[in-house]
Formats: C-alpha cells, sequence, structure tokens
C-alpha cells in the first residue's frame, strides 16, 4: 500500500477537467478512466514523467467509493481530500463526523 500512489489518483481526481466532467458524482468511474489512461502507451513512454497508479485493490475502492474519511486516516493530505470530495459532491464534513473524526 502506497499513500504517494492513493494521494496522485485522489489529486488527479480532484483536478477540473474531462474525468469528473465526464463522471458527476461517479468517483469509481472516473478512476477506473484515469487507471486506463495511466496504464496507456502514451503516457507510460513519456520519459520524467511518471504517472502510474499502482493502487492495491482496498485503495481503490476507498477512491471508488468516496471514502474520504478513510483517505483522510491514511494520510492523504487534508486539501486533496477536500478537492476530492468537492469535485464529486461529497459532504466531507459530514462524512468526518459520521467516522468520529470531527466533534464540533
Amino acid at each position: 500500500m502506497s499513500r504517494l500512489h492513493l494521494q496522485r489518483a485522489a489529486y488527479h481526481l480532484s483536478l477540473p477537467g474531462p474525468l469528473p466532467a465526464r463522471h458527476p458524482a461517479d468517483p469509481a468511474g472516473a478512476l477506473a478512466e484515469l487507471r486506463a489512461l495511466t496504464a496507456g502507451e502514451p503516457l507510460a513512454s513519456l520519459r520524467g514523467v511518471d504517472l502510474r497508479l499502482d493502487l492495491t485493490d482496498d485503495e481503490a475502492a476507498l477512491i471508488a467509493g468516496g471514502d474520504v474519511a478513510e483517505l483522510y486516516r491514511r494520510g492523504v493530505h487534508p486539501n486533496v481530500v477536500r478537492n476530492f470530495a468537492g469535485m464529486f459532491g461529497i459532504d466531507y464534513v459530514a462524512r468526518y463526523r459520521e467516522a468520529g473524526l470531527r466533534d464540533d
């Protein structure tokens, strides 16, 4: 399990662009498309650019399910979590409260 690849995937999915636009409220669909793109020959052949996403099935499930509380627990930067949640319409504050991460 690598926090780097987990954070990289969440980061790329939190950026405005075609993936979230084509998959609003569907992080699973956006992740599937991102994984296909990053595994493709054009990106794999670029020297000096490493966009590989070596995610475990568990990590992919966290992103696909929009589990922002567990992303946070696993060390994904809070700003990346917040932006990822916003891109897919996930109320991260409510999810944090449900997971016992906020007590206010």
